[in-house]
């Protein structure tokens, strides 16, 4: 297919696009149409605990868990309880991946909703879900874990905080805060995180 008109979610593609189809004025910048779709509410700040116990959440994708296990497994996880989402199309899949390979104690969030728990948690690991970028935005304590023995299906770059390694994963681990840099992960990968990609679609296609 020869696409006549392209419409990016973030600037980093757009700009790519721009350099490769360098004749085409019909590239447009609009943002993220998903986002308009989700109707929870992730709170700034967690929600205080009574455990004593960090909560580690692990957000999985369809296929990036096994990076979190082979790191994972070499951590001191002993202060934190471990919670593992699963993706809905690899939940049986993923499940069964930790249970037979992950060393550590853990419960899985079965749950379709993430907001709860997500507000609950202390820190986030993730690798390839596009939540793990909203939640950057929003300043959660997340990083990405990524191992070399797996093909990522995202760029590896310093735009977010991201652990190749036991070791670094372990200093995420340790840090109050971990630092992100929300205003240049909204602007590579959502444009603008206002839910209004949509006004922007249509704005654009009637003028065509």
């Amino acid at each position: 297919p020869h696409p006549d008109i392209f419409f990016c979610q973030g600037d980093k593609y757009f700009q790519l696009l721009k350099k490769t189809f360098k004749r085409n004025t019909n590239i447009f910048l609009i943002g993220s149409l998903k986002i308009e779709l989700n109707k929870s509410h992730i709170k700034q700040k967690n929600q205080s605990k009574k455990s004593n116990k960090k909560v580690l959440l692990i957000l999985c994708s369809i296929n990036d868990y096994k990076s979190f296990i082979k790191i994972l497994n070499k951590c001191d996880l002993s202060k934190f309880e471990i919670i593992v989402a699963p993706h809905p199309l690899k939940k049986n899949k993923t499940i069964e991946e930790f249970k037979i390979n992950f060393k550590k104690k853990f419960t899985i969030d079965k749950s379709m909703n993430k907001t709860k728990i997500i507000n609950s948690c202390d820190y986030i690991i993730f690798g390839d879900t596009s939540l793990g970028l909203e939640l950057s935005i929003m300043n959660k304590n997340i990083f990405r874990v990524y191992d070399s023995e797996f093909v990522p299906t995202f760029d590896v770059d310093n735009e977010i905080p991201t652990a190749l390694s036991s070791t670094a994963a372990q200093k995420f681990l340790m840090q109050k805060k971990i630092k992100q840099k929300s205003k240049l992960i909204e602007k590579n990968y959502f444009y603008k995180y206002d839910k209004k990609a949509s006004q922007r679609l249509t704005s654009i296609l009637n003028k065509f």
